[in-house]
């Protein structure tokens, strides 16, 4: 998956068009404490190599049965 299956109140896909030049071409481990649509980590993952753990969370607890359950 690539894209964000939701969108998102105060979604973060814009920011992907600028991110890209600041970003490292791995990383250790990522964390995203506000996944929402969850957008800038499609982005990431597709884009750089993750090597150990993604840490994906948010407050709503039904988004992320959704995302558990997809």
């Amino acid at each position: 998956m690539h894209k964000s299956i939701l969108r998102w109140a105060g979604g973060k896909h814009w920011l992907t068009k600028h991110i890209s030049d600041y970003l490292p071409h791995h990383f250790n481990n990522y964390h995203e404490p506000f996944v929402g649509g969850a957008s800038v980590f499609l982005y990431i993952n597709k884009l750089c190599h993750i090597n150990k753990q993604i840490f994906l969370n948010d407050s709503n607890i039904e988004l992320i049965n959704a995302y558990q359950i997809l």
